[in-house]
């Protein structure tokens, strides 16, 4: 009887223990998602980050650069950039690239607003991006590659740490005829949207969720020769993507899709001062090989290079129904893309020593997909040549500081002499 009843009572103890243990587990675990910030399942995340985030030379002139495309740091903006060919190539195929670094300045994390929702976005513990290309000429021919990649980070109370990022990949082709002066050029665009989970004290997401989407772009320069000016024009459909990949069980609700609005840019570029007028002038092959061409514009002696002015403006569609890119960390559910929003920008360059230094400086005003107030940014650029060998390299720094975001980059690519050429024959008569 004693027996029976001490048993039934070490019984009833460990079942109210066992009982006791499975609710702490439980309160615990629900204690940790709702420690970590929750995303609103329910909304796609708007995939247009109004930062400007590019190679060296458009980045120091704010982004002005449909209008100008020369170089593969130009393809992310018009596709026809890879056919424009460098005005002192003598022979008949080129190749260019690059690779930019992308770092907020010390401090910046604290009081960032990626978003230009009218606040800080004080809990990111990470904000990075990088950009690389790769470009080959020949004949009239070109092709280029670019990809980028950009992540921001957020640690949870939990200390868990939850990214959410945006990857494209541009495939171009461009073609340039009528004697160079039209140039066009398309391709597609792969986009990737990503939002991971990392669990305590882990470098690699265990749990993933991707969002994939393939758009196309179109792209073309008018550019006449013996005038000191240019036009140009790019179009990107746009694109919305559920959830294509899922590895792992998130422990918070991950975004139902990324919206890749479509975009449009138009823009001008010309130079100011000596030899303006070459601004257009072929490589001195391309005038070799046709001699029955009209002579260009006379050269005019000069130890100045002109400066490049360049002015774009453009158009980003709607992401009906989305959130922020940085509220899809902080579960803040910041509406965003509303509406399309407009950007203009402008830039300037000057050869400051001729062939060896250059600076860079542009304006351009950020718009608030979530109807906060417009954000102007300056940003400058220096670029240095370095003696390399087979090929000379060029080495360029970069600022972009405004209200609420400061960023500087580095980037290293092949240096190309932007300098106006001179004709092939000696004189200053212009005849090629």
């Amino acid at each position: 009887m004693g027996t029976a009843m001490t048993t039934a009572t070490i019984t009833a103890t460990a079942t109210i223990t066992s009982r006791r243990h499975g609710l702490a587990a439980g309160l615990l675990s629900i204690a940790l998602v709702a420690a970590a910030p929750r995303v609103a399942g329910a909304a796609p995340v708007d995939g247009y980050l109004g930062l400007l985030m590019a190679g060296g030379r458009p980045a120091g002139m704010a982004g002005a650069y449909v209008g100008l495309g020369e170089g593969i740091a130009g393809e992310p903006f018009n596709p026809a950039a890879v056919a424009q060919w460098d005005r002192r190539l003598e022979r008949g195929w080129d190749w260019d690239g690059t690779l930019t670094w992308f770092v907020p300045t010390p401090g910046a994390l604290s009081r960032i607003d990626v978003d230009n929702d009218g606040r800080n976005d004080g809990g990111l513990s990470g904000f990075g991006n990088v950009l690389g290309g790769l470009s080959g000429q020949y004949g009239r021919l070109g092709a280029g590659l670019t990809a980028q990649s950009v992540l921001l980070s957020q640690r949870t109370t939990g200390l868990a740490t939850q990214q959410v990022g945006l990857s494209r990949v541009s495939l171009s082709l461009g073609w340039s005829g009528w004697r160079g002066a039209l140039v066009l050029g398309g391709g597609l665009v792969s986009h990737l949207g990503t939002f991971e989970w990392l669990p305590p004290g882990s470098a690699t997401a265990r749990d993933q969720a991707s969002y994939a989407a393939l758009t196309f772009r179109l792209g073309g320069l008018w550019r006449p020769r013996g005038r000191a000016w240019r036009v140009g024009g790019s179009l990107q459909t746009g694109k919305s993507s559920g959830v294509s990949g899922l590895r792992g069980t998130l422990p918070v609700g991950a975004p139902t899709a990324f919206e890749f609005p479509w975009q449009v840019a138009v823009g001008a570029s010309c130079w100011i001062g000596p030899n303006a007028r070459r601004f257009n002038e072929p490589p001195p092959l391309h005038v070799a090989e046709h001699p029955e061409r009209v002579e260009g514009p006379a050269w005019e002696p000069s130890d100045r290079a002109p400066v490049v002015l360049s002015v774009q403006l453009d158009l980003v569609g709607r992401s009906t129904g989305a959130i922020s890119l940085a509220s899809a960390l902080d579960g803040s559910s910041v509406r965003s893309g509303a509406r399309a929003s407009l950007v203009p920008r402008a830039g300037a360059e000057w050869d400051w020593i001729p062939d060896r230094f250059r600076i860079r400086a542009g304006v351009y005003l950020e718009p608030s997909r979530t109807g906060a107030s417009p954000r102007p940014h300056g940003t400058l650029g220096l670029e240095q040549r370095i003696p390399f060998w087979p090929w000379d390299l060029q080495l360029s720094g970069g600022a972009d500081l405004a209200d609420r975001f400061n960023n500087v980059s580095l980037s290293i690519g092949f240096w190309s002499s932007l300098a106006p050429a001179p004709p092939i024959t000696s004189g200053a008569t212009g005849t090629p």
